[in-house]
């Protein structure tokens, strides 16, 4: 019979096929503490006795048997060589449900099995499947007590930067009679904390209060109990969350807002030290997560936005963590006011711990201006005069400088703040020509504006119109014909031959609505003397003129019409 050596293995349970599925399986038999498995589990406290025989199926000799205790660190392994368990063979395995383990250095022991339901297990293994196996549950009871319950996942310490953490620890069911618990002892493995021991209250909690100022992190604690009896309980474990060091707030980089609207603006959020990060968790909940953003002007709060719990920290692409200045987003932002102004963020943290940051901003808007927008049509020779009208929409910036350039980036005029933007360039008489003029404001707040228009120049043109009569009698009819002139190089030419639209209108004498009656189409062949046959109705005297749109051909700078209208001539008609 062999004792086995205390070896943690893991086994891989074979697959049986069909190539071994008529191979037999070993035949494992064995007790506890000398009693046969049943249907009831074995009751078992301290040293358990396992003593299986193993029987190997014919022509599938048994390598390794391994016999365990589940919930507990018991796997103990013994392995055969060729001929020692071909027929049968004997193991024997002891686990000691009472030993004690190391949870803190110099702290109390705590129990290698937890009392409660386990099961033994005996697994034989072949070098073929299948494998011989056989268990049987056992009730392990040590008389244990317990340490008490978790109220919360985690316990928090950060601006007291001392933990308190009251237990109510219970005796077992089980224990003799009139044991009570003794001591519960604190321990925080793998931080500077010594052992502590919690003091016990009237009402049977225990309480102790540890200082905590020298951490900063996410650590295990744990509170052991033993009762009268010496007997340990498993510990009781929970997570410090140290938030001594807090967190760091960043407030946004800009210091010049063009708009009173603030809802883009982000907060930089980092914890010194690195003990946290942007959204790790303990359990279900956030080691540290915003709960408000307060943001005070000048002093004053100006918005207060409590933050959905849910709300998750971003991250930038510096990996950073980030959180809406607004608190949530989506949340409106109160218009700040016009000026330069101190904000000063609060934000506040699951644990109530309240970290700031203050910027010097300056809110403006842009400049504007009724620099035209529609394209400008002069006469060629006339001079292009501009000079807008500056306004501040937000009553606070003023003009610092202007300037105004042409298509080329030519500045053709420019000024301070204490002068108007103006300009006045004069035209070519004896040509058409074009161009682009860009107005820059500048605000005192350093913003820009900038409007472009663009102008052209066009010859003048005229339009005559003529009757053959200015009375005529009922019935009858009068021609109405028209002359176009154009002004080329200051010269005014008859039927300048260039495509355009002769329209003729009417309107009663006396008048002034006037009424299209027709229109001829000129295609660049000369306007002429073109008539238009015209019948009035007896005693239905009206007046005639003439309108000429000249089509300028599109070119960079846009493409415009030129108009122009003759003065009216009468026709009285007598019955």
């Amino acid at each position: 019979m062999a004792v086995l050596a205390a070896t943690a293995m893991c086994a891989t349970v074979p697959t049986i096929t069909a190539a071994h599925a008529a191979t037999p399986a070993a035949t494992v038999a064995f007790t506890v503490n000398g009693q046969a498995p049943g249907t009831a589990p074995i009751p078992v406290s301290g040293v358990v006795d396992i003593a299986a025989t193993v029987t190997p199926g014919a022509n599938n000799p048994v390598q390794t048997v391994q016999i365990g205790l589940t919930n507990s660190p018991y796997s103990q392994v013994e392995t055969f060589q060729p001929g020692q368990c071909d027929t049968s063979c004997s193991v024997t395995a002891s686990f000691d449900t009472s030993s004690l383990l190391g949870y803190a250095v110099g702290g109390v022991g705590t129990p290698s099995t937890p009392d409660g339901a386990h099961t033994v297990y005996v697994r034989a293994l072949s070098a073929t499947t299948p494998y011989g196996y056989a268990s049987t549950a056992v009730q392990v009871d040590n008389h244990r007590p317990t340490a008490g319950a978790l109220t919360d996942e985690k316990m928090v310490v950060s601006a007291t930067k001392a933990l308190t953490w009251t237990v109510t620890p219970n005796v077992s069911a089980t224990a003799p009679a009139g044991s009570t618990i003794s001591d519960v002892e604190f321990e925080a493995p793998g931080t500077s904390l010594p052992i502590s021991h919690f003091t016990k209250n009237a009402d049977g909690s225990w309480t102790v209060t540890v200082d905590t100022s020298a951490l900063t992190g996410i650590y295990n604690i744990a509170a052991i109990a033993t009762d009268s009896n010496g007997v340990s309980s498993l510990p009781l474990v929970n997570r410090l969350i140290a938030d001594n060091n807090g967190f760091a707030v960043t407030a946004p980089s800009a210091t010049q807002l063009n708009t009173p609207d603030w809802s883009a603006l982000q907060l930089g959020i980092s914890f010194p030290g690195n003990w946290a990060s942007c959204n790790e968790s303990v359990g279900s909940s956030r080691v540290s997560a915003p709960s408000n953003v307060e943001l005070q002007v000048d002093g004053k709060v100006w918005q207060d936005s409590p933050v959905n719990p849910n709300t998750f920290y971003m991250t930038n692409a510096a990996g950073q963590c980030v959180l809406p200045a607004v608190g949530n987003e989506g949340t409106a932002a109160k218009p700040l006011p016009y000026g330069a102004h101190t904000l000063t963020w609060v934000v506040t943290d699951n644990h109530g711990v309240q970290e700031s940051a203050t910027e010097s901003v300056t809110v403006g808007q842009a400049l504007t201006s009724n620099w035209p927008t529609n394209p400008i049509l002069l006469t060629a020779g006339s001079p292009l005069h501009l000079a807008p009208t500056v306004t501040s929409p937000d009553g606070y910036s003023t003009l610092q400088s202007w300037t105004i350039t042409d298509q080329n980036g030519k500045m053709v005029a420019s000024g301070s703040g204490s002068t108007s933007p103006s300009v006045t360039l004069p035209t070519s008489v004896t040509q058409e020509t074009g161009g682009r003029l860009t107005l820059t404001l500048v605000s005192s707040l350093g913003i820009t504006t900038q409007q472009t228009v663009a102008w052209e120049t066009a010859w003048q043109t005229a339009v005559f119109t003529h009757l053959s009569a200015s009375t005529i009698t009922s019935g009858g009819w009068a021609e109405l014909t028209s002359d176009v002139w154009e002004r080329v190089a200051g010269t005014w030419v008859k039927d300048p031959g260039k495509p355009g639209a002769l329209s003729y209108e009417w309107s009663t004498p006396g008048s002034s609505n006037w009424h299209l009656g027709s229109t001829v189409m000129i295609t660049g062949t000369g306007a002429g003397a073109t008539p238009a046959g015209v019948w009035v109705h007896p005693g239905g005297s009206a007046c005639f003129r003439a309108s000429y749109l000249e089509t300028v051909p599109a070119s960079s700078y846009g493409g415009l019409n030129i108009t122009a209208t003759g003065a009216p001539v009468c026709l009285t008609v007598k019955p």
